[in-house]
């Protein structure tokens, strides 16, 4: 099943010839982070899990997560041609094209996914987007499941996300929406520091 919404991604669609030798060539190790923290923190028969990765782009963390044991897996992006070399991978269920422009904005239901991944989807949009992201990932996520996010250090402590995205990760915990299962740092590529969180939707 392939769901199609209005592309408004150039930057992303001009990358995606390039972007996974890119990533190999800057030693990136998001993907088999995030596949492997959810190994850890997903209890139960693996290949029965439904799992989005949400901002997937070609696709790259769906392999990981295969390698890992899990099946059942649907990504989401805005970008089409990030998301034919996804296709074109074969580990996907649904291949969704989607703008996230706030909650209830993917054409997905909620409480739809036993986890949802964020990986590396906050750096090249603005705070106000992130947050966007944020809670449309907890839209669809399960009760008792998992939401993971991964981003560089650096984007972080920035001046655009220093003051939004870790007082809404605080936020969110204090209100009861979420839960920290984990926080930690990792090699995110060659010279640059990465973040991992992982929540436990409430």
């Amino acid at each position: 099943m392939d769901v199609n919404k209005e592309d408004d991604s150039p930057y992303y669609d001009g990358w995606a010839n390039i972007y996974d030798k890119e990533s190999k060539a800057k030693g990136y190790q998001g993907p088999n982070v995030a596949a492997r923290a959810l190994g850890r923190m997903l209890s139960g028969n693996r290949k029965e899990k439904v799992i989005l990765d949400f901002g997937g782009g070609t696709g790259l963390v769906g392999e990981e997560l295969k390698k890992e044991g899990f099946e059942k897996m649907d990504i989401l992006d805005s970008s089409d041609k990030m998301l034919e070399f996804a296709r074109q991978r074969r580990v996907y269920q649904n291949v969704i094209t989607a703008e996230v422009k706030g909650h209830n904005s993917t054409p997905l239901a909620g409480d739809s996914y036993d986890a949802v991944l964020g990986v590396a989807v906050f750096c090249t949009v603005g705070p106000s987007f992130a947050c966007f992201d944020i809670k449309e990932m907890i839209r669809l996520t399960k009760p008792g499941g998992i939401l993971l996010v991964i981003l560089r250090t650096e984007t972080l402590y920035s001046h655009l996300f220093r003051d939004k995205l870790l007082p809404l990760f605080e936020h969110l915990q204090s209100e009861g929406t979420w839960k920290q299962l984990e926080r930690s740092q990792f090699k995110y590529m060659y010279g640059v520091e990465g973040q991992l969180f992982v929540y436990q939707i409430l």
